[in-house]
């Protein structure tokens, strides 16, 4: 990426980030990010090594006296002490779903900000050096309001591009809780070994006890797959994808990872699952849109869904999306009043990719044509807000459109 690449990335992102600091409201209190079983202390004066005069328990809201470079004056019933900004979140007024597909090149990553407080990352996917830095700037704008925490991180499979960066990103975040599939040879060995620096779950199906630890609040997260053996050996890492849907009122949006042909035939068979029965408002296409190993027609013509998110790097050697993919979402999705643009690879008359540029009023969303994209629901309505395209409203009677 060049100078000048680099500094269109970066205004966008200022853009994205005034856009989100906007639209975002909350209360002047804060409340512990602790564990349920500790307590958090108070202190005299913002200094570490100060007496502390009380303390309270994870669920217990403090008033914001006075904001400091790292400190927090807070009161507490007619009583006033610091707390340090590390161990403290601000509250929110208005409970919400928020979910983030950031634009870190050929990979996956998205964030999704719980009602409740709590965010999940799934997949931390890694692109070059500096566009790692911005994906991160970008992840850390999206938490500002929380902290500077992830409470779960969910690796959908041992491909690289899928969780290489999360050791970068523990260099800024507490990161609690990380859910994987596979075994110990399936990634590298460094990441094998931060892994088990954290706390980490070995998730061997879609049933597995260990996701019980992972609390969204009020917008409820369902595993479809996780972990699946496949039958062909190329494509094994892929087939083991964990597959999520998070529902929140009237919103559901699906997670898919590299999901192979096999997954979805899993999903479909387990569940008894017909021709459009798989209803979600929001999907994300599966290995960054391939037509070869993901999207079968079968899972496809399962679906109902208002928008469509590719996550994929800007003119890669793979041709990401795949034409076919991109026009068999035309047919999928509804008409909308907006234009999308979109870009796909497919073969000329001489077997040779060639980039395809096109406008649609389908609601196909690419990070590598609109950069970091926010998704924000009362369960109702919905905004998108992209970093290169603008911002979008969509009414209840559009996503529930199929």
């Amino acid at each position: 990426m060049d100078c000048f690449k680099a500094y269109i990335l970066m205004c966008g992102l200022i853009l994205y980030s005034i856009a989100s600091a906007k639209d975002f409201e909350e209360k002047n209190k804060v409340k512990p990010t602790i564990s349920d079983n500790f307590r958090l202390g108070i202190l005299e004066k913002p200094s570490k090594n100060e007496k502390v005069i009380m303390s309270v328990s994870h669920d217990i809201e403090l008033n914001i006296v006075e904001e400091l470079a790292h400190w927090y004056k807070v009161e507490i019933e007619g009583r006033e002490g610091f707390v340090h900004k590390k161990w403290v979140e601000k509250v929110r007024s208005h409970e919400r779903l928020e979910i983030h597909a950031f634009n870190v090149g050929q990979g996956d990553s998205y964030l999704i900000l719980c009602p409740n407080g709590k965010n999940v990352l799934f997949d931390a996917g890694s692109g070059s050096k500096r566009t790692d830095e911005i994906y991160r700037e970008s992840l850390l704008l999206a938490t500002d309001h929380y902290s500077r925490r992830l409470h779960y991180a969910i690796v959908s499979h041992p491909d690289i591009d899928h969780y290489g960066l999360l050791p970068f990103l523990s260099e800024t975040f507490l990161i609690d809780k990380v859910f994987y599939v596979g075994e110990q040879d399936d990634y590298s060995r460094y990441f094998w070994g931060w892994l088990s620096t954290v706390k980490s779950y070995s998730i061997k199906n879609e049933t597995d006890r260990n996701l019980e630890h992972l609390d969204c609040g009020d917008a409820k997260v369902n595993f479809l797959s996780a972990g699946l053996v496949s039958k062909a050996k190329k494509s094994r890492k892929n087939t083991m994808s964990i597959v999520m849907s998070v529902t929140y009122g009237e919103f559901e949006a699906l997670f898919v990872g590299d999901a192979t042909t096999e997954t979805e035939s899993y999903i479909l068979e387990k569940n008894h699952i017909s021709s459009k029965e798989l209803s979600h408002d929001l999907i994300t296409i599966g290995h960054h849109g391939s037509g070869v190993t993901s999207s079968s027609n079968r899972w496809l013509s399962s679906l109902t869904a208002s928008i469509a998110v590719i996550s994929s790097g800007h003119n890669n050697r793979y041709w990401h999306p795949h034409n076919t993919i991109t026009s068999k979402l035309e047919v999928l999705l509804p008409t909308t009043q907006h234009a999308f643009n979109y870009i796909a690879g497919l073969k000329d008359t001489n077997s040779q990719y060639v980039w395809h540029s096109a406008s649609t009023n389908k609601a196909i969303l690419q990070t590598q044509t609109a950069g970091n994209i926010r998704f924000i629901t009362d369960g109702k309505d919905l905004q998108i807000k992209t970093e290169l395209l603008g911002n979008i409203e969509f009414s209840e009677e559009f996503i529930n459109a199929n």
